[in-house]
């Protein structure tokens, strides 16, 4: 009795430690639904390669370091500390982080609005390649979809067929749910000027190989469309902000090919 009370007092006389699990948990708290908010609202290029639900399940992932951390603490309170970081981290991932993986989970509209920009990164990343091949000038619009299907990671994609990648699940009736725009048919890629605003691709009403210009944008989950500007990043856009947008570009400055920001196409 005596020498387990010694232990005791022991225990509590040594100094607390702040638990590095739980200021971990309220730094992934706050970052990871900042990170994944910010892919949904801002239109940010997708990492290719990475499904969308792997992106949708990080929230989880925040929720379950928290409480790992509350328990934790809780367990050990004679010899860590941090509560102050471990409760707020789960109370934040609750009220934050699960809200975001069950809207994506759930809802059927957000689930086909992470797939859309999916399939449009892995259309980028063909038509990236196709480029290398072809010197760096754009396909001509009237089959460009033709053109650039060789061009798909077989590899790396596991959908089969490829052509599959081109249907935008938001409009999975149309063999290809986007189209390019017309006025780049042909183009000399690295003397599109203003490459970050002129619109490459796009989310559109029509078929396989279906090109022209903005009368056939088609707006999908709140509102938005994921559009390819030159800079070869692809973005959700609001249909208010297409306006900001250049549809007819002119002759200039050169910018570097769809693919090489986050994008990679096949290697020549």
């Amino acid at each position: 009795m005596q020498s387990e009370a010694q232990n005791d007092a022991a225990e509590v006389a040594r100094p607390r430690r702040r638990s590095k699990l739980a200021v971990i948990s309220l730094v992934l708290a706050v970052v990871i639904p900042a990170v994944v908010l910010y892919w949904l609202f801002s239109g940010a290029q997708w990492v290719v390669g990475v499904p969308p639900e792997a992106i949708a399940i990080l929230p989880i992932a925040a929720l379950v370091v928290a409480a790992v951390a509350t328990i934790q603490v809780v367990r050990r309170r004679r010899r860590v500390h941090g509560l102050w970081f471990a409760i707020p981290a789960l109370i934040i991932s609750a009220f934050l982080c699960l809200p975001i993986y069950v809207a994506y989970s759930f809802h059927p509209q957000g689930k086909r609005f992470f797939a859309s920009g999916h399939h449009l990164d892995e259309v980028t990343a063909a038509l990236g390649g196709y480029l290398r091949h072809h010197d760096f000038h754009l396909p001509p619009a009237d089959h460009w979809c033709d053109d650039i299907l060789p061009y798909m990671d077989a590899e790396w994609n596991k959908v089969r067929p490829l052509d599959k990648l081109f249907v935008d699940p938001q409009a999975p009736n149309q063999r290809s749910g986007f189209a390019m725009n017309a006025a780049l048919s042909g183009a000399a890629y690295k003397q599109i000027p203003d490459a970050a605003k002129t619109i490459l691709l796009f989310e559109a009403y029509g078929d396989w190989n279906q090109s022209g210009g903005p009368e056939l944008v088609r707006a999908g989950a709140l509102g938005t469309v994921w559009v390819l500007p030159a800079s070869g990043n692809p973005r959700a856009v609001r249909l208010d902000q297409l306006s900001e947008y250049i549809w007819q570009p002119r002759a200039g400055a050169a910018t570097s090919p769809p693919g090489d920001s986050g994008a990679a196409g096949p290697s020549p």
